[in-house]
């Protein structure tokens, strides 16, 4: 029988990430964007088992036909907000199990586009999914039209996440956490 190490969260989870230094690794460039974004939607209390309060990422391309239009987080903020459950649905509805539902909802937001996507964040004001930087499966419907610059859904989140991690989000990107995971923060 081998030995193994359980680690126990005992603390509430504002103190359990000033515990962890997540703020400190991720200044110093040693945990990425999109860590460090489920690190502190983690300890905002969302999490991926709960559509009331699934993990949200800023958007961070203002078009889909430029890769490098990139969402300044200093000026002309946007006030966003995280999504309701009806988004999420729509966004993973190429993903099981929500692919197999009959759900209105989803047909009400029906994406046939990463530009549908990014005009549906930007009209209501809100964010999008942690799988478009990671999951390329949410791009893989029927009838999805990729942007430009993607010949694949593969190569779509390569480079969606290396805009999440280029120089100009990450000197901007906390900006948009104050804002959405601050003390003033809904």
């Amino acid at each position: 029988i081998s030995k193994s190490t359980v680690f126990m969260q005992k603390t509430v989870n504002q103190e359990f990430f000033q515990i962890l230094n997540y703020q400190r690794k991720w200044s110093n460039g040693e945990m990425s964007n999109y860590e460090y974004l489920l690190m502190v939607n983690h300890c905002a209390g969302r999490s991926f088992l709960d559509l009331q309060s699934y993990p949200f990422f800023p958007f961070v391309l203002l078009s889909a036909s430029n890769e490098f239009d990139f969402r300044d987080f200093t000026t002309n903020f946007i006030d966003t907000k995280p999504f309701p459950r009806d988004t999420v649905l729509s966004y993973l509805s190429a993903i099981e199990p929500f692919k197999s539902e009959d759900n209105d909802i989803i047909d009400q937001n029906e994406f046939l586009s990463f530009d549908d996507v990014l005009n549906f964040a930007q009209k209501n004001l809100t964010e999008i999914v942690p799988e478009f930087y990671s999951m390329p499966e949410v791009l893989e419907k029927n009838g999805f039209k990729l942007p430009s610059w993607a010949n694949s859904p593969i190569e779509f989140i390569y480079r969606h996440r290396c805009a999440l991690e280029s120089r100009f989000v990450s000197a901007s990107l906390h900006f948009w956490i104050t804002r959405m995971f601050g003390q003033n923060s809904e």
